[in-house]
């Protein structure tokens, strides 16, 4: 329950983030002033001014911390359920494995295929 929480609390902001970002990046403005054109460069001149960088190189500084960031989550989640994902690798392995073992020799030839004629013991057993 704490996990999912926090992944919505982790979730949503960021597609808010993201939503407004590429929506004021592209002057899909819908008549607001919070996503034209205009803010979304006041913003990242904001940021640029804020951390002393150029203002062109902000997003791809924060592509890189939002990757780092899904990373680092993605491996919390994954340890907390490493029981049933060690379950399932094992089951998938299982599977795999039976599945090899089942597998024929080699593949069925013309003569294997062919239906008995009439003198063959199946036909005279019938």
């Amino acid at each position: 329950m704490i996990t999912r929480v926090a992944l919505i609390f982790w979730v949503v902001p960021l597609a808010l983030y993201t939503s407004w970002f590429v929506l004021s990046a592209n002057d899909v403005n819908f008549g607001s002033i919070y996503l034209s054109r205009q803010m979304h460069d006041l913003v990242m001149q904001t940021y640029a001014n804020l951390l002393g960088l150029d203002p062109d190189i902000i997003p791809a500084l924060l592509i890189r911390a939002v990757i780092w960031d899904a990373v680092v989550v993605l491996c919390i989640v994954a340890f907390r359920r490493r029981e049933r994902i060690r379950a399932w690798w094992n089951e998938r392995r299982r599977l795999r494995l039976a599945a090899k073992v089942d597998l024929p020799a080699s593949e069925p030839t013309a003569a294997s295929l062919a239906l008995p004629q009439q003198g063959d013991p199946v036909e005279r057993a019938l």
